[in-house]
């Protein structure tokens, strides 16, 4: 079970980094945070998420979520006019 935690974990950072590399330049800081049930798994998967970000962008600062996914999507909905679209990543409608 704790391998297949681990796993998870890396596995969700590399997801994350895939994010990152389309939308930041390599080098660039950038916060990063989590949400989802997924991350009440606990230590073990959280931990192997931290590491793997912090291998593959070092310069990117893991931050505790300010709020749930919902939050989140409702601050892009609100910043959204101000966003340069972004093809696959975020878009609105004409």
């Amino acid at each position: 079970a704790t391998e297949i935690l681990t796993s998870a974990g890396r596995e969700l950072a590399v997801t994350a980094c895939a994010a990152l590399d389309r939308l930041f330049p390599a080098g660039e800081p950038v916060p990063v945070s989590y949400t989802g049930n997924v991350f009440g798994a606990g230590p073990v998967l959280f931990d192997a998420f931290a590491a793997e970000l912090a291998a593959r962008r070092p310069e990117a600062e893991l931050r505790e979520p300010d709020g749930d996914g919902l939050r989140g999507a409702a601050v892009l909905a609100e910043l959204a006019p101000t966003l340069p679209p972004e093809p696959g990543v975020l878009w609105r409608r004409p």
